[in-house]
């Protein structure tokens, strides 16, 4: 199973580290709105968790300042979000605006940012306390190797097949949790994700395209990855002498999960290759 998660995108700003342990944070809950209760803040990012950020904060701070390094919100946002924005009358969005630069005292408490545009090359320095980065994330995906495929951002790909929805192109590999392609980014979805994996590992051997038989090297598994390729996959721990509920042949399937649900099946695992 395939948990790697994601890592926080984090943008060129001076100073930038020295603050992230105190004033600077990628996620915006009911503590951090307290935080900002009554002060003005700055919220880098266009995308929805941006905009949905935007207007839980601009409840609790005095000003929020949203920086978006385009030239709007249409490309990047939904129309409800960017209404939402424009009715906020606290909520004062910057176009083609950068963050560059952070200031304050020696213990990490951020008292200034520094925000330039990026056409006139004008800076404009905030007085705030808190700036929120909601600019994406990269998956950890640079471990895995072709046999699993990716999306053009490097999030792994997981079936359409309604039996498996969380298999990878993988036979037997699963994903979950921010590394999937389409995840909703959220502690309680992962953890979710993680149950119905675990339920659908189990449920694999009965799919369709898995199939035990037997050649000259002994018995395996033939499979089907998502692309529609044969894969065979070896079944280990054939035969063990010295225990009376091992036999010299695999069971059949049915059996081989009896024999697992009565803790006797970790004499015939499948060996998975990544």
């Amino acid at each position: 199973m395939i948990a790697s998660g994601a890592r926080y995108r984090r943008p060129e700003i001076e100073n930038l580290d020295r603050f992230e342990a105190t004033s600077v944070s990628y996620w915006a809950t009911t503590i951090e709105a307290t935080l900002c209760e009554g002060r003005d803040i700055v919220l880098v990012g266009g995308g929805n968790s941006a905009g949905q950020a935007a207007v839980f904060l601009a409840a609790h701070a005095r000003q929020v300042h949203l920086a978006v390094r385009s030239s709007g919100l249409d490309a990047s946002m939904s129309r409800y979000l960017i209404d939402r924005i424009k009715a906020t009358p606290n909520i004062d969005l910057r176009v083609r605006t950068a963050v560059t630069g952070l200031s304050g005292t020696a213990d990490g408490t951020l008292e200034s940012i520094d925000m330039t545009c990026r056409e006139s090359g004008d800076s404009h320095r905030v007085d705030a306390r808190h700036m929120f980065l909601f600019i994406g994330a990269d998956p950890n995906t640079q471990w895995l190797d072709r046999r699993i495929t990716l999306d053009n951002k490097g999030f792994v790909t997981t079936s359409s097949d309604p039996q498996l929805p969380l298999a990878t192109s993988s036979p037997g590999v699963f994903a979950i949790g921010d590394v999937r392609r389409g995840s909703v980014k959220r502690v309680a979805a992962g953890v979710g994700e993680g149950a119905a994996a675990v339920a659908q590992i189990h449920a694999y051997p009965r799919h369709p395209s898995f199939v035990v038989h037997s050649d000259s090297n002994g018995w395996n598994v033939r499979t089907l990855s998502q692309a529609g390729e044969a894969v065979e996959m070896p079944l280990t721990g054939r035969t063990r002498t010295s225990c009376s509920t091992c036999t010299s042949k695999p069971p059949p399937m049915a059996k081989l999960h009896e024999a697992r649900r009565q803790q006797v099946g970790d004499r015939h695992r499948l060996r998975v290759p990544l």
